[in-house]
């Protein structure tokens, strides 16, 4: 499951020079936003497990 979870996180990090093609300041924010989302997965997942 965490390979799964590692090609999501991949994937979703290339989507702005694959599908938006942007190397400016939106690409930061979608990062900023990934990055979030999957530390809020992870963080509900340690709590779910434990």
């Amino acid at each position: 499951m965490r390979a799964v979870e590692f090609a999501a996180v991949i994937l979703a990090m290339l989507v702005p020079f694959v599908a938006i093609k942007s190397h400016d300041l939106a690409a930061y924010i979608y990062w900023t936003a990934v990055v979030s989302v999957y530390l809020a997965y992870i963080s509900y997942r340690r709590w779910e497990v434990e």
